[in-house]
């Protein structure tokens, strides 16, 4: 007996593991194998194309996985090279746990720790309580609307492209969730973000595969590209363990963003001024040209910026983060340009409509 195959402390498991090696001895080929190995537990199983596997932490919740895609190996020999990456990560690698290089795999019952995997799903969802009804409540705070459609029925919109994918392709998949995700959940994206949204799937399929299916033919909503990510309980997880990940990453965002240069700008016309954050990227030149394509300004500037109040407006111009702000005075003919040290005054329809300018008149005296 090889020494993979020694039998440590299998407690009510030893008869199920002692039949799999049985099966072994007689030429029945595995397709299906799970070891312990200090605090990691390990499975894999034989799929198209390779060995599907998954490692687990003590509490039986993914950490890590994938699959293996050399069909030309045994399932062992597949299994030692998995542990092999995983002995040669950095012992602060969370992946890698308590393993040493010394340590045995322990053969375990494939389906007993299927089975203890699948218990933790079911009821991780209830110790989360409300992990997904509060990310999207959040949403809906922050989203800006596309097309005038807000998230719920965005990911409606996506429930059923998804649906019609999976009818069209014959595929064996149950949709369980649906949630807007990425800079745009949030309020942070910029102009050209995609719209991020994540679908939870009951399934066997692999997930590059279902990505691929929804994303074959490019679905868009109100112009903005919809990409669909698919997650299932035994791969990336459930929606309740996912979005507290999304909601960390976005924070980090959010963070970032805050220490960056800030552009702002303002219109006054008609007795009336309105505020904006500069969201579109376009530099002052850029906005200037902008403005002097619009009809309405008050409405069309819109699309290049973020409306905010007269008190932020002011803060962030006197602040350290300031790029640079520019007014559009309608009612002066003044266009006013400040870098946060100079101001650049200029007239307005002169330096918007050069073509529109008075031509300079000469006067000649007779002598």
């Amino acid at each position: 007996m090889d020494d993979e195959d020694e039998i440590i402390d299998l407690g009510d498991e030893t008869e199920q593991v002692l039949a799999q090696m049985k099966k072994s001895l007689k030429g029945e080929q595995e397709t299906e194998l799970a070891f312990q190995i200090a605090d990691r537990f390990i499975s894999i199983q034989e799929v198209d194309g390779g060995y599907d596997y998954s490692i687990m932490g003590a509490d039986y919740k993914e950490i890590d996985g994938g699959v293996y895609d050399n069909p030309d190996v045994s399932i062992r020999e597949a299994l030692d090279d998995i542990l092999t990456d995983l002995r040669e990560n950095p012992f602060d690698n969370g992946t890698r746990g308590n393993i040493r290089d010394n340590d045995e795999w322990i053969p375990i019952d494939y389906n007993g720790l299927m089975e203890k995997a699948e218990a933790v799903n079911r009821i991780e969802p209830q110790a989360q309580g409300n992990v997904v009804e509060n990310f999207k409540v959040k949403t809906d705070e922050l989203f800006h609307e596309i097309s005038e459609m807000n998230p719920a029925e965005i990911e409606e919109t996506v429930k059923c492209h998804v649906q019609a994918q999976l009818d069209q392709y014959g595929m064996d998949a149950e949709i369980v969730d649906v949630a807007v995700v990425g800079s745009r959940c949030r309020g942070l994206e910029r102009e050209g973000s995609d719209l991020d949204v994540v679908v939870e799937l009951s399934t066997s399929e692999r997930e590059d595969v279902l990505f691929d299916t929804f994303n074959g033919d490019a679905l868009h909503i109100g112009g903005v590209k919809v990409d669909i990510n698919p997650i299932t309980a035994q791969r990336t997880g459930t929606l309740e363990t996912y979005l507290p990940q999304v909601e960390d990453y976005l924070e980090g965002v959010r963070e970032a963003r805050e220490k960056e240069p800030v552009s702002i700008f303002n219109i006054r016309m008609n007795d009336e001024e309105r505020w904006f954050k500069n969201t579109s990227g376009l530099d002052a030149k850029g906005l200037c040209k902008a403005y002097a394509e619009c009809d309405k300004p008050f409405v069309e500037m819109g699309k290049y910026g973020e409306r905010i109040e007269a008190a932020d407006h002011a803060s962030i111009e006197q602040g350290s983060r300031l790029d640079f702000s520019i007014e559009f005075n309608e009612e002066t003919d003044q266009l006013t340009i400040f870098d946060g040290e100079n101001f650049e005054h200029k007239g307005l329809r002169a330096a918007l409509f050069p073509e529109q300018a008075e031509p300079e008149v000469t006067l000649t005296v007779a002598e």
